[in-house]
């Protein structure tokens, strides 16, 4: 049905040059006559629109080609066509892009290309096509690494390989639009996972090509050692999380597993101990904003993978609770709640953490009085109100933990 589909369009594309048609009269003509005989073919009106945007591009290609154009013009006109059509034939915006970068990648072909320039047509016409249909930036970017991706796949490259490209594709594209440097790394880490996944993938191999990523992509934007880092161990761990929910993990699953990649890559990459569980409550709590997971549970659950994070690199338990208050705290702020609530909730997390790693009652007062002062010099408190908040945080922990009302006045 394809090949049937294909001849028309050419046989079609061909007669109207004769009939001295345009570019784009013997484009629509292609697709018309592509999409009728893949109907009598038996396609469905999913398939007929592919092979009507096909033909399109196929057709303007021919007409760039004997207008004496280049390759690479060649190849921009036929993504160019394609998506046109895709529009005529009620793609998606997302379906509208494929569709040009498989158009482009084919012309391109035909017009002697490189690989690797094959691969940059398709990426470029994509994202055109993207920004032509609305999409917003980081739709366009995700546009632009998918079909980079899918060219790559074309070509014959090792699923590593088509990672990278979609997530070099992403990176670039994001970066002309003049995108800041953490989200061209946090652009190339999805495109380079979602690639992964479309090829084949295991989880570890989507978190360690979204981390190679986002972190040649942070290099390339001018990202020093540390934030390449800090970029590669977010883009595991959204990527862990993605895959996570494939498998039709739990929200609180996906938060565990967003901060264990995170973590691990984290340590890859030479972190520190207190900045591999930093990344891996950020990693958490994201999770757990895409899973829908309520405010207070995207909180406990970064705090948690914070505190993992924390005993898998080597911390001891008092360590445990600030990383664990640290991130609480943080997911707080990402979350929108007053410098007093962020302190509130790093207190609270450094307690219960405390507890459940038996610190007595005085160290968790403590740990929790010095988490909630911590984030709230992170929240922009005065002095005063600093400490207000710590003894606020100690005095409640030490209740939870059984202090009596004068022992809790003294933690306060």
């Amino acid at each position: 049905a394809e090949d049937q589909a294909e001849a028309a369009g050419a046989a079609a594309a061909l007669a109207g040059t004769v009939a001295s048609m345009d570019r784009d009269q013997q484009a629509s003509a292609a697709a018309s006559a592509a999409s009728t005989a893949g109907a009598a073919a038996g396609m469905t009106a999913a398939q007929q629109a592919v092979a009507a945007a096909a033909a399109a591009g196929a057709a303007a290609a021919v007409d760039s080609a004997s207008d004496g154009e280049t390759a690479a013009q060649q190849a921009a006109a036929a993504g160019a066509a394609a998506a046109a059509a895709g529009v005529e034939y009620n793609m998606t915006s997302a379906e509208q892009a494929a569709a040009a970068g498989v158009a482009a990648q084919a012309a391109g072909q035909t017009a002697g290309m490189t690989t690797q320039e094959q691969i940059d047509a398709a990426a470029d016409a994509a994202g055109s096509a993207a920004a032509t249909a609305g999409m917003t930036l980081s739709q366009q970017s995700a546009a632009s690494g998918k079909a980079a991706g899918v060219a790559s796949a074309s070509a014959g490259l090792s699923p590593t390989q088509q990672a990278a490209q979609a997530g070099n594709a992403a990176a670039e594209w994001s970066a002309a639009a003049n995108a800041t440097a953490a989200l061209q790394a946090s652009l190339a880490g999805a495109a380079a996972a979602d690639t992964g996944s479309d090829a084949g993938m295991t989880t570890g191999g989507q978190t360690n090509a979204a981390a190679g990523a986002a972190s040649t992509a942070g290099a390339n934007a001018g990202m020093d050692a540390n934030e390449q880092a800090m970029s590669a161990a977010a883009a595991a761990g959204a990527a862990a999380a993605i895959a996570a929910a494939k498998d039709g993990a739990t929200p609180e699953e996906q938060a565990a597993a967003a901060g264990a990649a995170a973590a691990l890559i984290g340590s890859a990459y030479n972190l520190t101990a207190t900045e591999q569980a930093e990344a891996a409550g950020a990693a958490a709590a994201l999770a757990g904003t895409v899973a829908g997971m309520s405010t207070q549970d995207q909180i406990d659950a970064a705090s948690a993978a914070a505190s993992t994070a924390g005993a898998t690199a080597g911390m001891t338990a008092a360590q445990q609770a600030a990383a664990a208050g640290a991130a609480a705290g943080a997911a707080s702020s990402v979350a929108g709640l007053s410098p007093e609530q962020q302190a509130a909730q790093a207190g609270a997390a450094a307690a219960s953490t405390g507890a459940a790693l038996n610190m007595t009652a005085t160290e968790q007062a403590t740990a929790a009085g010095a988490a909630a002062a911590a984030a709230g010099t992170e929240a922009g408190m005065t002095r005063t109100e600093q400490a207000t908040a710590a003894a606020g945080a100690a005095s409640t922990a030490g209740a939870t933990a059984g202090m009596s009302t004068g022992e809790q006045a003294a933690a306060a």
